[in-house]
């Protein structure tokens, strides 16, 4: 695919671009920074222009985000309901919804200014931003400016190690992975914490 694009109109190559980015919420796993990396990687083997790699992911990737978020707001609470049904149903019970609004109401702003820089957790975050009605110049405000530290840091490691795409990939694989940890660290601490209170409270 990438032999492909590489070999495509400039106006194709960019396209895919925006909608790459703009895939990466709605369509999670989807690995959106894996091509913001490898352009950036080309760009800086003087193929595409970098700061065309950074404005055009930085536009998509901000508006997949505020498509989920207001597909949230206005058909979350529907989805959440037909899907509850199906094998998600342990982790859509009414009351762990209830406490994830809680928890997003509470630190809400932290979740959105940090939702770039946590593998995985975007579309949740985006979601429950939409569920919670939190206000669009909001989470405009906060997801634009993860999204431009995030993708500034990629193509900048993508373009600098324009000669070395195993270094630059290198980058990627580590920082997902020790994001991936930490996240599964507060995950389990939380559940911990989710668990032991329910017990109390029962007796």
């Amino acid at each position: 695919m990438i032999e492909w694009l590489t070999h495509r109109p400039l106006f194709l190559v960019y396209g895919f671009l925006f909608l790459n980015a703009a895939l990466e919420s709605p369509a999670p796993p989807y690995p959106a920074d894996v091509f913001v990396l490898l352009f950036a990687f080309l760009g800086g083997q003087g193929k595409y222009n970098p700061f065309l790699i950074y404005l055009l992911t930085v536009t998509g990737s901000i508006a997949g985000f505020m498509f989920l978020y207001y597909l949230a707001k206005y058909r979350g609470e529907r989805l959440v309901a037909v899907l509850a049904k199906t094998f998600l149903r342990p982790v859509l019970r009414q009351s762990l919804v209830a406490r994830v609004k809680r928890k997003f109401l509470t630190h809400g702003d932290l979740f959105l200014l940090l939702n770039r820089f946590l593998p995985g957790m975007r579309a949740p975050i985006g979601f429950a931003a939409g569920l919670t009605r939190t206000p669009a110049k909001k989470v405009f405000g906060y997801g634009l400016l993860s999204v431009l530290v995030w993708n500034l840091i990629l193509v900048l490691v993508g373009f600098r190690l324009g000669r070395s795409w195993d270094s630059a990939s290198l980058f990627l694989r580590r920082y997902n992975l020790l994001a991936l940890v930490a996240v599964a660290v507060f995950l389990t601490v939380f559940s911990l914490v989710y668990f032991l209170r329910a017990k109390n409270q029962r007796k």
